[in-house]
């Protein structure tokens, strides 16, 4: 059986390159429960063309975020 819990809230950010300027397209964002009973629970997606991701759904808790640049 699969347990949904409803969520709270909603992560979204924006990806840039180092100068701060230029935007990431395609770039992986793995979002990653870091507390609870679902320790480890993890959700990707990639960003848009102006380089913005979001993570829908949230429920409270520590999370870690990671970014790789799609190969």
């Amino acid at each position: 059986f699969e347990v949904t819990l409803p969520g709270v809230g909603e992560v979204a950010g924006r990806v840039l390159t180092s100068d701060g300027v230029t935007p990431v397209a395609n770039a992986v964002v793995t979002f990653t429960l870091r507390n609870n009973i679902f320790f480890g629970l993890s959700e990707a997606a990639l960003t848009a063309a102006d380089g913005t991701f979001r993570f829908g759904n949230v429920t409270v808790g520590g999370y870690s975020v990671r970014v790789q640049q799609a190969s």
